[in-house]
Order: C-alpha cells, then structure tokens, then sequence
C-alpha cells in the first residue's frame, strides 16, 4: 500500500507541521536553552517546505504525463 500526500493537503496543515516540529526538536535537543531547539527547528522546517515543493512538481509532472496521454 502506498501513502501519497497532495501538496494541497500538506500547504493547509503546514501550521499544525511546524507545531510538532518544534515539539520534537524540544524533546530531541539535549539541553534546555532555545538556540538549541531552533537550530533543529529551522532544518526541519526547511526540508518540510523542499517536501512541498517536490511534491508540487511530482503533481505537475504527473499532470502533464496524464494530458500527453490523451
């Protein structure tokens, strides 16, 4: 079974994504001071968009595949 997400459902819950980011790099971080957590943060959100994006450009791949075959 295979999980595809659409970019459409991942730009609306990108709110709630960052949320649990800054969770997780809360929990993972060995220390309590903020810096420590941002520098995880800020990586983790950056690959989150770069998921966005290339699943943007996978859809519209996928697109133009599907319209060149009719």
């Amino acid at each position: 079974m295979q999980l595809v997400y659409k970019k459409k459902f991942l730009s609306e819950k990108r709110r709630y994504a960052v949320v649990l980011l800054a969770i997780m790099s809360a929990i993972f971080t060995p220390g309590p001071d903020i810096l420590s957590q941002m520098m995880m943060l800020v990586p983790m959100v950056i690959l989150y968009e770069f998921a966005v994006l290339i699943v943007g450009l996978v859809e519209k791949k996928r697109a133009i595949a599907v319209n060149e075959r009719e």
